[in-house]
């Protein structure tokens, strides 16, 4: 509904589970004066060993520039309904008035100018429970299976827009002096494009949150876009993680996906790629994510034609990190 003065809202959604805090929730992209937003943003949420854990929590606000969020509704996704075995499911949920603060992780109270339909929201979630899977299909929504590689040479386009939580290996205050390599999972080996390096912080953010865009060759049977993040120091450079996204997931017609995906410490062999070889190390535990980055990726298939160049990024779009 419309919460602003103007007749529209400026949209976000916060999404944890019922045991979440506030602060570990997943923040959304702001949509600028919109009652109809449409987000296109992905999120891995790994499931807490913890019986309390019953639902994903999607709370919807209304940004404003002078004062706190409104809130202007919520839902539940029960996890006993998300579907097994990989299963997509694409829902829409109504949106309630009322959550309680323990399962939002704050109180939310509705706006006076609320009407009795609040609208709806519409997610699409797969399960993912086998940790080699999760690292092909990485958060892709849906299986993905070996066939549904590029039947044939296109351009993908890749934005390096942030990243966050990396680990301190550094001694100074800033602790990291983050870059990329971004390659195609089938390219030769010395095909790939290299960002410039953010210096002394565990959130880097690249051109100002506009990103660094670079187009890359999607040759037939390419499956997956490969970023690995370093730490460079005076001895070379410290491999920090890696991150893997699906082609087959994007949107057909070239639009840019924003994707919020881990970097993982160990590849689809469970190979160490961070600190040596020592399991019982807390920092090579196999399970354990080396932080989160933030990408834009953008491809075409049949029948919409190769893109050669990237298409825009918007001011509007530019990567909010002042919550870092």
């Amino acid at each position: 509904y419309d919460a602003d003065r103007s007749g529209t809202s400026d949209p976000f959604v916060k999404i944890g589970f019922n045991t979440t805090l506030v602060d570990d929730r997943y923040t959304t992209r702001t949509k600028r004066m919109t009652t109809f937003p449409v987000w296109n943003q992905r999120y891995f949420l790994c499931v807490p060993q913890d019986e309390a854990c019953q639902a994903i929590v999607l709370t919807v606000w209304d940004r404003d520039r002078l004062s706190s969020p409104n809130f202007i509704g919520a839902a539940a996704l029960p996890l006993s309904e998300i579907p097994r075995g990989g299963a997509l499911a694409d829902l829409e949920i109504e949106l309630k008035r009322r959550i309680t603060a323990d399962a939002a992780g704050e109180p939310c109270y509705i706006h006076p100018r609320a009407t009795q339909d609040l609208g709806t929201i519409r997610v699409q979630v797969s399960e993912i429970v086998d940790e080699k899977r999760m690292l092909d299909a990485n958060v892709s929504l849906g299986e993905i299976k070996r066939g549904e590689g590029l039947l044939e040479a296109r351009s993908v386009h890749v934005a390096v827009v942030a990243a966050r939580n990396l680990f301190r290996v550094d001694s100074g205050a800033g602790s990291c002096d983050a870059f990329t390599y971004v390659s195609i999972d089938n390219a030769p080996l010395n095909e790939f494009c290299r960002s410039s390096t953010v210096k002394n912080t565990l959130h880097p953010v690249w051109n100002n949150g506009i990103g660094e865009v670079f187009t890359l060759v999607a040759r037939p049977g390419a499956g997956r876009v490969l970023v690995d993040l370093f730490d460079r120091d005076m001895a070379g450079k410290k491999l920090m993680g890696q991150a893997h996204v699906s082609l087959a997931g994007l949107p057909d017609d070239g639009a840019w996906a924003e994707i919020v995906t881990p970097l993982f410490g160990t590849d689809a062999n469970r190979n160490f790629l961070v600190g040596g070889t020592d399991a019982s190390s807390p920092w090579n535990s196999p399970d354990r994510i080396k932080g989160e980055i933030i990408l834009r990726v953008s491809t075409t298939r049949a029948p919409y034609p190769n893109m050669r160049k990237p298409p825009q990024i918007s001011e509007a779009d530019r990567y909010d990190n002042s919550h870092e």
